[in-house]
């Protein structure tokens, strides 16, 4: 599994359609060229994706949300029927997600 940084069409087309109205190409539009756009993905499936706000305060990089959004816009998709293999490749996701947030990788 591995996030890789795109850019904002390819975000909002695989967004789109886990509806949100902070995923929407119409809310992301207002912050075009100032977010990060990440899909995680394993071979060539996409399986989630999130956004980030990119600072620099005090000579030291930070991620943050960006601003009026409640969260970085994550979502997952699973087409699994089975409870079991659901639940395990979300978890696989979101651990890609938090190590990529630590190790930027």
């Amino acid at each position: 599994m591995e996030v890789v940084e795109v850019n904002w069409e390819l975000f909002t087309k695989e967004s789109v359609k886990e509806t949100s109205v902070f995923n929407s190409s119409n809310w992301l539009r207002i912050y075009t060229n100032t977010l990060s756009y990440f899909l995680i993905q394993e071979s060539g499936e996409v399986l989630g994706g999130f956004y980030l706000m990119k600072g620099k305060k005090f000579g030291f990089n930070y991620y943050r949300l960006p601003p009026y959004s409640p969260h970085c816009g994550f979502f997952t998709r699973v087409d699994s029927k089975n409870v079991a293999v659901t639940q395990s490749k979300q978890k696989q996701i979101i651990e890609a997600f938090a190590a990529y947030i630590v190790t930027g990788k």
